[in-house]
């Protein structure tokens, strides 16, 4: 994008450029890069609260809100919770397998909160999601399965009309719940009641698991809060223990997002676009 830009400017000087973000940190700057007005508003349509779930209880340390869940497993009750609420949510986990296992495992829970008659609508949607393709896959018959039950995963490797199915029906209420990898939270609008981010943490190579960026994470909790729906929305994190509450709390909520810089410092990406320019 960067690089998109400075060669517009080169190539359209007197363009007009509108930027927007709602999550960049050093926004002054950037203005200043692109000679451009700064406005900054921290307005936002639908209020959002933000909590932690753990040891069978929600809580909002900002304004001391809280929820009392049911004893099973941290996803479960949440979920059990939202649907009781009649409401949707989004869940974000950080692989493929565990939107798709995670999905299954909510299935349970879904099935016996559905209306009267969602259960054919579901069927019908099903089925045509498993039809998508003439000869259906393997993976094309596990979403069409989850589906059936309200449920749905979401993430790069479904096929496209897959998921704008998946993502309309959610819209339209059908759909309940949703396990997605972080691909969903990048300028797809399919707002939920709740956005829970079970996995605060990312694999890397080179590093192990370590927490994921805050700018992430409001990308992430942005999803979450419906105008026209919902007074408010809710994200929830999920921790593991006590110890982890705290610093969930601490990185995440009390936490300022990360400013974001140049790439064209990495000698590489340098490289490519010099030469890119130059060819």
């Amino acid at each position: 994008l960067e690089i998109l830009i400075t060669k517009l400017r080169e190539l359209c000087p007197r363009a007009n450029m509108l930027a927007l973000s709602a999550t960049i940190k050093n926004a002054k700057e950037l203005s200043e890069w692109l000679n451009a007005t700064l406005i900054l508003s921290d307005f936002r349509p639908v209020k959002l609260y933000q909590g932690v779930s753990h040891n069978s209880k929600i809580v909002f340390p900002e304004n001391n809100r809280s929820y009392q869940l049911s004893e099973m497993e941290s996803e479960e009750a949440i979920v059990e919770n939202t649907l009781d609420m009649q409401k949707q949510c989004l869940f974000f986990v950080s692989t493929r397998r565990s939107a798709e296992s995670l999905a299954e495992k909510l299935c349970k829970i879904v099935k016996f909160k559905l209306k009267k008659g969602e259960h054919f609508q579901l069927e019908t949607l099903g089925s045509d999601i498993e039809n998508t393709l003439e000869n259906p896959t393997k993976q094309c018959k596990r979403l069409a399965k989850c589906i059936k039950h309200g449920v749905a995963f979401h993430h790069a490797g479904l096929l496209r009309k897959q998921k704008s199915e998946i993502e309309e029906n959610f819209r339209s209420g059908l759909v309940k719940v949703i396990c997605a990898t972080p691909t969903l939270a990048m300028g797809v609008n399919i707002p939920a009641f709740r956005a829970i981010i079970r996995d605060a943490k990312r694999y890397y190579p080179s590093l192990g698991a370590v927490y994921i960026p805050v700018l992430d994470y409001y990308q992430m909790i942005g999803r979450a809060g419906r105008p026209q729906y919902d007074e408010y929305g809710e994200s929830i994190l999920i921790a593991k223990d006590e110890d982890e509450v705290h610093d969930l709390t601490e990185r995440f909520i009390y936490g300022e997002p990360e400013q974001i810089i140049s790439k064209l410092a990495i000698e590489p990406i340098l490289r490519v676009h010099t030469l890119a320019l130059l060819a």
